[in-house]
């Protein structure tokens, strides 16, 4: 059996969403998407093609059903693992996220997965 490091429960909401990444050295801002892993209490996975460095800071734009602009979560890298072939996974602890704000969080994504969820569902019908 794996040793489980992991203080806090995840969820495991996989899903695409568009992010902003801010380089620890150099000027350059890049956008890019990635996939949600799974998200905790204090950060959240994320997988992407995209090779990053430790620190290098992160908004992730999650878009909200009832609000027209998408809530921005600032980050930084934490942990890196190389998940294929040009394609790797990040950890990012959640920067300025107090416990509101983090509920506030699960529930967009909640939300977001329970809307794709019916419309897939609809469409299959």
């Amino acid at each position: 059996m794996k040793n489980e490091r992991r203080r806090l429960d995840r969820v495991q909401p996989v899903f695409r969403v568009r992010t902003e990444v801010l380089p620890e050295k150099g000027d350059i801002h890049m956008a890019v998407f990635a996939d949600i892993i799974n998200l905790s209490e204090e950060g959240i996975c994320l997988q992407s093609p995209l090779k990053l460095s430790k620190k290098d800071r992160i908004i992730i734009c999650l878009p909200t059903l009832e609000e027209r602009n998408p809530l921005e979560i600032h980050g930084a890298v934490i942990w890196i693992r190389q998940a294929g072939p040009l394609m790797y996974e990040y950890g990012m602890k959640f920067i300025g996220v107090n416990k509101l704000m983090e509920s506030n969080i699960r529930s967009k994504i909640k939300a977001v997965l329970k809307a794709y969820y019916d419309q897939k569902a609809a469409y299959l019908e």
